[in-house]
């Protein structure tokens, strides 16, 4: 389910009618800050409704609900469906979003392959989500502070310093600033530093790398991933434009899923 993105007047949809190499030429050419606007309830009825007609049972999965009312529309519409209909429909929040989302997805999607029943698949996620880690490395502070995600007099130190920062979520889903350096090679060294310092008594089961617009970044990332992993990430991808956004050109991101050796 894309999310609503308006860049100006113009309207779109994420990754359906924008994909993220027109999207990044706009944001860095356009006087305009893109907007973004959650997926509304009753799309998630008439969505539910029709699933409901053809499924035993719904897992829902969203983007943190820190960052969108989409998760709680979800629910209201998950909640009227599953009563219409006498089937159960689990919507849970990720707690995160991007890369560490899609891994979530991913591995859900296993376990149904798998013919894991619907109840032991949401009770894993739980251990799932807390497992599920995401590093931005931001290469431009200017499109964080054009967003508000930071404010205007820090960012202008950031800038006037050469601060690099390094962006992650906390366990319920709120984005947390995980360090500063002065140089993207330099925040990037902290990331594999302390994903080396993580994996430490657990498996990295997956892993996935993005960038906005940086494919030859992604690339180097890729190798020192391969080096500390011992494998090749599930997928290679631009960033989202709903993210991207805010990340801004040239960011790259590492998500990870981790389990228990």
């Amino acid at each position: 389910m894309p999310l609503n993105l308006n860049f100006g007047d113009n309207h779109y949809l994420d990754k359906i009618t924008i994909q993220p190499e027109q999207f990044y030429n706009l944001l860095a050419s356009s006087e305009d800050f893109p907007k973004t606007s959650q997926i509304n309830e009753r799309t998630f009825t008439n969505l539910y409704a029709q699933l409901a007609s053809y499924y035993d049972a719904i897992i829902s999965i969203h983007l943190t609900s820190k960052f969108s009312g989409t998760y709680a529309n979800s629910v209201k519409a998950g909640q009227r469906i599953q009563k219409e209909w006498n089937k159960p429909i689990y919507v849970i929040d990720s707690k995160n979003l991007s890369g560490a989302l899609g891994l979530l997805v991913l591995k859900t999607a296993k376990n149904i392959e798998a013919g894991i029943a619907a109840g032991e698949i949401v009770q894993s996620l739980e251990t799932d989500i807390s497992n599920a880690k995401i590093f931005v490395s931001v290469k431009q502070l200017k499109y964080m502070i054009k967003g508000g995600r930071v404010s205007k007099p820090a960012g202008f130190i950031a800038n006037a310093l050469g601060i690099n920062p390094v962006i992650s979520m906390d366990n319920n889903g709120n984005s947390l600033l995980f360090g500063n350096t002065f140089s993207q090679k330099a925040s990037l060294n902290k990331i594999f530093k302390h994903i080396k310092k993580i994996s430490r008594g657990q498996s990295v089961w997956n892993y996935i790398l993005l960038h906005a617009h940086n494919p030859d970044g992604a690339s180097k990332a890729k190798q020192r991933m391969i080096e500390l992993t011992g494998k090749e990430p599930v997928s290679t991808v631009d960033i989202s434009p709903v993210i991207g956004m805010h990340a801004g050109n040239g960011s790259i991101a590492i998500s990870l899923l981790f389990t228990k050796k």
